[in-house]
């Protein structure tokens, strides 16, 4: 701009703008942002986990913790409960040599099977042994009395031949109820299924309930030496 002296006034460049400086800083200043940096997982932070069974990535609610004596503490008590959730839980173990101590209505339930009076009479007064070998899922159930002994081996899940006691073949299966054996044998009519339910009363005692219809038999074995 021309004044009348003839001299040229310079006006500042901010004056041209449509706005002022947003802001200034002294010469040498450093700037600092103000703006809040997100937060970081502390040190403490439990550690993520792979679920066993998805590939999902998850936070458990709480982390194992012991005190000084190694006693789990309350922290724990989670994931105790999901591995208690997820453990594998073994069947019974009856192998072992297991032999008759007492019967509950044995007569009556060769009655209900239509076993012959002599054999009937029989099988009252003997006291059987029997030796289970178990491996795995393979079973070999050996019987032995005075008068007869009995061979039976089979698999669980799988039907098997099975000769009885008074020489009648039959067609069984195997199968795991908690940890009880249950033998389902088929007589076929008028009998029908017959159940055989083996289960350990401690260590050394072991019962077997036979069921056929309405009659129902429990015969006491202890283990043998």
């Amino acid at each position: 701009m021309a004044c009348r002296n003839g001299t040229t006034l310079r006006r500042p460049i901010s004056q041209f703008t449509d706005t002022a400086p947003l802001f200034s800083l002294p010469l040498g200043a450093k700037f600092t942002s103000t703006t809040t940096p997100p937060s970081q997982p502390t040190p403490t932070d439990p550690p993520p986990f792979l679920h066993p069974t998805s590939s999902l990535r998850e936070r458990p609610t709480s982390t194992p913790d012991f005190n000084r004596r190694g006693h789990r503490t309350a922290s724990s008590v989670s994931l105790a409960s999901y591995a208690e959730q997820t453990a594998f839980i073994m069947p019974a173990d009856l192998s072992g040599t297991w032999k008759l101590d007492s019967s509950e209505n044995f007569e009556e339930f060769m009655k209900k099977l239509e076993v012959n009076v002599a054999l009937r009479k029989m099988g009252a007064l003997a006291k059987p042994t029997t030796e289970i070998t178990q491996t795995g899922d393979h079973f070999v159930v050996k019987t032995s009395t005075t008068f007869k002994n009995t061979v039976v081996e089979f698999d669980i899940g799988k039907e098997f031949d099975e000769k009885t006691a008074d020489d009648k073949e039959v067609k069984s299966t195997a199968t795991w109820d908690g940890d009880k054996l249950v033998v389902t044998q088929k007589r076929g009519p008028p009998i029908g299924d017959v159940l055989y339910i083996r289960e350990l009363q401690g260590d050394d005692a072991l019962l077997l309930t036979c069921t056929a219809g309405d009659v129902v038999c429990k015969r006491h074995y202890k283990r043998g030496k």
